[in-house]
């Protein structure tokens, strides 16, 4: 694998397939709790999406969660919605 493929690989997730045995040993154990979020509405944002989870607080529950999706607005510029301000 080049340089720029490892780049490649590295920017474009979701999109990287890997084989061979040990790899694909693994697959269930490292996919059976994946949680995925399903975006409803509104129309520009409806879709399935992986979700990532915390180390801290409640862990993920295993039945379904009805709730609404509010974009943050934590007021720093440039981008005042990304809701995080790095450490």
């Amino acid at each position: 694998m080049s340089n720029a493929q490892r780049v490649a690989a590295f920017t474009n997730t979701n999109n990287e397939v890997w084989d061979g045995p040990a790899v694909n040993a693994q697959v269930p154990v490292m996919m059976q709790h994946a949680p995925v979020v399903n975006v409803s509405q509104p129309a520009l944002i409806a879709g399935q999406y992986q979700a990532g989870t915390a180390g801290f607080g409640p862990s993920v529950a295993q039945a379904p969660v009805t709730a609404q999706v509010v974009q943050v607005d934590d007021g720093v510029a440039p981008v005042a919605t990304r809701a995080a301000r790095p450490w």
